[in-house]
C-alpha cells in the first residue's frame, strides 16, 4: 500500500506537471503497488492536478486544512488496510508522524532527493527511497548530445578560402595546366593593356 502525503512531498498548489512527474517516479520506486491513496486539502489542489491523480489510479482522501490533518487521514486508512491483511506500507513523506506504520507491517519511505526524513521514521523504516533530482536526466545526457560551440569545419570561413592541395601525379598535372593557363591569360592581358596605353600616349 502506498500512502502519499502530497503536500509534504510536492508542496502547496503544485502544478499538474509536477504532480505527474512525482507520481510516475513514486509508483516506479514503490512497485509492485496494490493500492495507492493520497491525502491533501481539497482547496489546495487544482482540478487539473486531481485529473492527474485519477489518471494514475490514485485514490484520494481529502483532508481538512490544518496541521497534520493529512497525516491523520493516511494513518487511519493504513490501519483499515492492515485490518484487511495488508502488511507492506510505503509512505511518501519525510514526516516522523508516520513512524507508527512500522507497527502494522513492513515500512518503506519515499522522500525527495534532498528532503530531511524525521529521525523516528528513519529508524523504523526498513528502506528509504529517494526521488530523482530534477536535473539528473540532463546530467546523464551523453556527450554526443552536447553540441560544440564551434561551427562544423566545412562552415568555417577560413576553410572556405583554402584551395585543395594536389596529392597524385594527375592532380599535379591538372594544377600545373591551370596555373599555366592563368599565367598566359594574365600575361596576355598585361600586353594588351600596355599596347593600348602606348597608342593613347602617341595620340
Amino acid at each position: 500500500m502506498v500512502l502519499l502525503d502530497l503536500e509534504n512531498v510536492i508542496g502547496s498548489n503544485p502544478r499538474p506537471e509536477a504532480v505527474d512527474k512525482c507520481l510516475s517516479a513514486v509508483l516506479e520506486l514503490a512497485a509492485p503497488v496494490a493500492v495507492c491513496w493520497a491525502a491533501y486539502p481539497q482547496r489546495l489542489l487544482s482540478e487539473r492536478a486531481r485529473e492527474v491523480l485519477k489518471r494514475h489510479g490514485v485514490k484520494t482522501q481529502w483532508a481538512k486544512a490544518g496541521n497534520n490533518s493529512a497525516d491523520r487521514a493516511l494513518l487511519k486508512l493504513a490501519r483499515k488496510e492492515a485490518d484487511k491483511g495488508r502488511r507492506r506500507f510505503v509512505i511518501v513523506s519525510g514526516d516522523a508522524d508516520f513512524a507508527p506504520l512500522a507497527d502494522l507491517g513492513t515500512l518503506e519511505v519515499i522522500a525527495r532527493y534532498e528532503q530531511k526524513v524525521g529521525s523516528r521514521l528513519r529508524r523504523r523504516a526498513s528502506r528509504i527511497h529517494r526521488l530523482p533530482e530534477p536535473d539528473s536526466a540532463a546530467r546523464r545526457a551523453p556527450a554526443s548530445a552536447v553540441r560544440s560551440a564551434d561551427p562544423p569545419a566545412e562552415q568555417r570561413p577560413e576553410d572556405a578560402q583554402r584551395l585543395p592541395i594536389p596529392r597524385t601525379p594527375g592532380q599535379v598535372a591538372v594544377a600545373g595546366l591551370a596555373l599555366w593557363a592563368a599565367g598566359t591569360c594574365f600575361g596576355a592581358g598585361m600586353a594588351t593593356g600596355a599596347w593600348v596605353a602606348r597608342r593613347v600616349l602617341r595620340a
